[in-house]
């Protein structure tokens, strides 16, 4: 909706102004903007087709003789037509921005309307996407909760002389075993664990040690993959083997004890007191 009009700098003193002042008066002229301001809130494109002689001096606050406003406009050139096909003389050249308000109303409605059109897309869109991403959350829950279930089920049975483990008492071995996927992809697979679980068995000391949670961290299984605990057990055997036998000889073990080793003379045992 328009909120004001144009008029010419000399309106004022336009011959068409005077005129009318002649014919109706100074308050004929603030009739005549009374129109005009009618015209550009209800009618911007200047065309009063459909009025009538009273709607349009109504519309004027015109209270003096009945048809004299109208027809001085007609005389002075401010309306052009006929009954019931009037408009006002030039508006769109006099006032182009106002003319084109209806226009630029419907473009801006259409504007709107592809704006919206486009978030209820995008929403549409997000939508979809987020009841696809929780489907795929479930299901990738689901499925981690299975393989988790299958990794204990093989622990035990391959393990079965180290601690038992029960689905139920997993706490923060869900976070590590997330964090051992991330470094080994493979890791996603159930023979990956079950190879980890054999070289946990060619190991005494991981045996002796080993739980579910002793087992499951990511430092443990890159020292297993490095075969660490192999390598160890197998130094400390060869350092076994290869220690010289010491020879049972303790000369200074008398003095230790506070002993004497002083030979005595088979002559003098006689001699004794």
């Amino acid at each position: 909706m328009n909120e004001d009009f144009r008029l010419r700098p000399d309106f004022a003193h336009h011959r068409k102004t005077r005129r009318l002042m002649k014919l109706c008066g100074a308050e004929g002229v603030i009739n005549l903007l009374e129109l005009l301001g009618y015209v550009t809130h209800y009618r911007p494109n200047g065309d009063l087709s459909g009025m009538s002689v009273d709607d349009i001096e109504m519309s004027s606050m015109w209270d003096g003789e009945p048809g004299k406003f109208l027809s001085s406009l007609l005389q002075c050139g401010f309306v052009d037509g006929e009954d019931m096909a009037y408009c006002i003389h030039d508006w769109a050249e006099h006032n182009p921005y106002q003319a084109k308000a209806q226009e630029r109303s419907e473009i801006a409605r259409a504007n709107a309307k592809k704006r919206w059109d486009k978030r209820k897309e995008y929403a549409n869109k997000n939508a979809t996407a987020m009841q696809t991403d929780a489907t795929c959350i479930n299901d990738s829950k689901t499925k981690f909760k299975e393989f988790i279930i299958s990794l204990i089920a093989e622990y035990n049975r391959v393990l079965p002389m180290c601690r038992k483990m029960d689905y139920q008492f997993l706490g923060q071995e869900v976070f590590w075993i997330k964090e051992i996927w991330k470094v080994f992809p493979e890791s996603q697979d159930l023979p990956f664990w079950t190879e980890i679980f054999e070289e946990v068995l060619k190991s005494d000391w991981l045996r002796s040690k080993t739980s579910f949670p002793f087992l499951v961290t990511l430092d443990r299984i890159k020292e297993i993959k490095a075969g660490k605990y192999q390598e160890a057990e197998k130094k400390q055997k060869q350092s076994r083997f290869d220690q010289p036998k010491q020879e049972r000889n303790y000369p200074d073990a008398p003095q230790k004890l506070g002993l004497s080793l002083k030979k005595h003379n088979p002559k003098e045992i006689g001699q004794l007191p």
